[in-house]
């Protein structure tokens, strides 16, 4: 009797073993269908848009896909071309369907409604919400190579369009007015590719440029590239800073951009990086229009359009630069320089470099000691820490260097050791400091995602078929575990994504078998049930390694982040910023202003000398009762806040605006009447030569929006995102086949959607340059 009940005992304790191992791993759902996109509502509620044009809608995270043609709201509906979301409010969802037939949802997919839009939608010409009025939009029908596209409107959701305007290559939203009413900017495909804006939704059009060959729009800045008819038909790039004109509704607000490289070398495609520092980060390609092998960066000032050199010889395809901010880490940046950029080799030498003052001094990655195993790192010769960056991802080869805002300090990227980027060998590396230090975290070529800001990063093999993961829950402090979720299907793992903003702890690992198309969910939220305290986070100040000064872009800061051995789930969506302090100004908070260079003194210092043309004084645009800086070859590096000490700032004048010189304006006006007069005759004529005009129309395009959504802290990487092919007319991420905005995107002023969304709007490299 004691016996049996001694054994009943064990039987119980074994089964409370048993369930409880299985609650200590991951739990795995299975869906067989090929994800074309995703676009989420919320961190819980998402939209799956497959190959075959169905959609699946989940409120779980992703553990569950309905099939939505089943929904009593619409039942039926198997065609759905593209799913797009509003900008104010992600509940309000269209689904645009074939020829004229759509479908809403204003509470997130719980009912719908079908709408008709004036056209068959071109959603590749792009479907822009406002970015502060719920139920907004722009879309582009009926579009043609030549005669552009029919713009229309709504401004409830989509129940009911308006035309805007006929004959266009792109409409965008632009700030209100003054009154409060929207503006809409237009590029024309008229005789002159004009662009401008339209004040009152169609009504009237104000021109503002001629000759254009397209336009980005961010946050912070409107850019337009226009030819220069008395420059051979080159791009020059006009900028317009919304912080400066705030609507950027007149002609004058437009200012030509200025480079220190000048005539001295080509300009054949501009790529707008980044603003989320409050400065324009510019890639310039440098070489042929097509199969430029790099190109050199530049940083503007906050005006938008005065640039210096960032960093040159960038590794770079079609527009994608090996380019990419620390997100969550403000002016941190990481960048491959090209060495042996003078010879046209296949074999590039790449060096992985990092900068963290806004790009103002690189630096050389310091490798790791150790081998994920323990065992030393054997290198000779010079060593460092070479990554591969966004052009690798684009080509299918290796996932770019990956970051988070949500997953403070932490960076993940494959790569090498060695003089140069090894591109037949690779590894993981991690680094927890915002790149000073790094540690290999696997052997091999991975692909990968953060997950519960960072408390969850899981990888797998990329090179070839697997049914086994790898993660680890603290940050790779000890070694990583692996799990595998299918006991018998193996898959080519073509990426690894998760909900907005990396907070969640479900994944979605995407993959084929050859034959058919697989998600699984991975759901770790067994392996991490307790809710983090106060005890488990610790407060870290970022810093270059360099100096114990710990200040970046001129003030120091301290985040507060989880412990990597803290085994809790962080559910913390508060800013990450516990304080903020400024630091006095020294050398590194100070750059070369446009027209100097930093150049290395007989003592060793560096200091900054004229290498271009002196700016005119005063400059050509001076407004009466307005004012001027005079460079002494220095400028504040952009966003960056320190206070007194070394004071390297120019000297501000007053512009002319004396009664004397106004006196004479009749005559200005006289003079810039008969310039107009003779361009306009100009431009007749050049249009009648047919092979002026057929280099004209090669030159206009609508612009090929490409990258990640530019946002203070960032997005993802553009690698995270789903849907999109390289060459395909979309503005979003690689994905599946080639993964935005990044993005510059579709609902481009403003601050976008979460950092790992998979859809249409997202900042990365917005790239434009003429066709042909």
């Amino acid at each position: 009797m004691g016996l049996g009940r001694y054994t009943i005992y064990l039987l119980l304790a074994y089964c409370i073993c048993w369930i409880k191992a299985q609650q200590d791993v991951p739990i795995v759902k299975t869906f067989n269908f090929d994800l074309e996109d995703i676009q989420w509502s919320s961190s819980t509620v998402g939209f799956i848009l497959t190959a075959s044009w169905q959609v699946y809608r989940t409120s779980d995270e992703g553990s569950t896909w309905i099939l939505q043609s089943t929904n009593a709201y619409m039942r039926g509906i198997t065609s759905i071309e593209s799913i797009r979301m509003d900008t104010v409010d992600p509940n309000k969802v269209l689904f645009f369907g074939e020829s004229t037939s759509n479908w809403q949802t204003l509470d997130g997919g719980q009912t719908y409604t079908p709408v008709i839009s004036l056209g068959n939608t071109d959603t590749s010409a792009g479907i822009f919400f406002h970015p502060s009025r719920s139920g907004y939009i722009i879309a582009h029908t009926n579009c043609d190579d030549l005669t552009g596209c029919t713009a229309i409107y709504s401004v409830d959701m989509g129940n009911n369009w308006d035309i805007l305007a006929e004959n266009i290559y792109q409409a965008r939203w632009g700030t209100n007015d003054l009154n409060n009413n929207p503006v809409v900017f237009l590029h024309h495909a008229d005789s002159t590719s004009s662009f401008g804006y339209t004040p009152d939704l169609g009504k009237s059009f104000v021109k503002l440029i001629d000759w254009v060959t397209g336009s980005v729009f961010t946050s912070r800045f409107i850019f337009v590239g226009a030819l220069d008819l008395s420059m051979g038909m080159e791009i020059e790039l006009l900028t317009c800073s919304l912080a400066v004109s705030g609507t950027c509704t007149s002609t004058a607000s437009f200012s030509r951009s200025h480079f220190p490289f000048g005539d001295d070398l080509p300009n054949t495609g501009y790529t707008i990086l980044d603003d989320s520092t409050g400065a324009a980060w510019l890639g310039v390609n440098h070489g042929p229009a097509y199969g430029s092998r790099w190109g050199n960066i530049y940083i503007s000032g906050e005006e938008g359009y005065r640039y210096s050199l960032a960093i040159e010889h960038v590794n770079q395809d079609f527009g994608i630069f090996d380019y990419s901010p620390v997100h969550g880490l403000e002016g941190v940046y990481l960048a491959n320089n090209i060495t042996n950029w003078q010879q046209n080799k296949a074999d590039k030498n790449i060096n992985t470099l990092v900068s963290w003052d806004n790009g103002g001094q690189w630096a050389y990655l310091t490798p790791p000691t150790k081998h994920a195993d323990g065992s030393p790192i054997l290198c000779t010769g010079t060593c460092t820490l070479n990554l591969h960056g966004e052009t690798s991802w684009l080509w299918g080869e290796a996932a770019p260097f990956y970051t988070n805002e949500n997953a403070i300090g932490l960076i993940v990227a494959v790569g090498s050791i060695g003089e140069k980027l090894d591109t037949k060998n690779y590894n993981t590396y991690l680094s927890r400091d915002g790149g000073v230090t790094w540690q290999e975290l696997a052997s091999g070529l991975t692909i990968y995602e953060f997950g519960d800001h960072g408390g969850i990063l899981v990888y797998a093999d990329y090179t070839q078929s697997t049914n086994t993961i790898l993660y680890t829950l603290d940050e790779g402090t000890t070694p990583s575990q692996s799990f595998q979720f299918d006991k018998v299907r193996k898959i080519k793992i073509s990426n690894i994504i998760t909900s907005p903003g990396g907070t969640g702890q479900k994944f979605m690992v995407l993959g084929t078998d050859g034959t058919n198309d697989y998600v699984y969910t991975i759901d770790f939220s067994p392996l991490k049930e307790r809710v983090c305290g106060n005890d488990d986070y610790e407060e870290w100040t970022p810093s270059d390694g360099r100096t114990n000064k710990e200040c970046l872009l001129g003030r120091r800061v301290t985040y507060s982040r989880r412990k990597p051995q803290a085994d809790c789930f962080n559910d913390r969506d508060t800013d990450h910023i516990v304080s903020s302090d400024n630091c006095v100004c020294e050398w590194e908070d100070w750059e070369c202003d446009l027209g100097y260079t930093e150049q290395q003194n007989s003592d060793g210092s560096f200091s900054c000398a004229l290498t271009g043309n002196l700016q005119p004084d005063p400059p050509a645009n001076c407004p009466p009762e307005t004012t001027y800086t005079v460079s002494k070859g220095y400028r504040k590096v952009v966003g960056d806040s320190c206070i007194a000490g070394l004071d390297l700032s120019g000297v501000t004048k007053w512009c002319p605006g004396s009664s004397a010189i106004k006196s004479y304006g009749w005559v200005a006006a006289v003079v810039v009447s008969a310039i107009v007069l003779a361009l306009i005759v100009a431009g007749f004529f050049a249009w009648r030569n047919e092979r002026v005009r057929e280099k004209i129309v090669d030159a206009v395009f609508p612009i090929v929006e490409k990258i990640r959504g530019l946002r203070s802290g960032g997005e993802g990487s553009r690698y995270s995102r789903v849907g999109v092919r390289p060459g395909s007319l979309a503005d979003e991420e690689f994905g599946l086949g080639g993964d935005g905005e990044g993005d510059l995107e579709d609902d481009s002023l403003e601050d976008e959607e979460g950092a790992k969304e998979l859809g249409d709007n997202d900042i990365a490299n917005d790239s434009f340059e003429p066709r042909g």
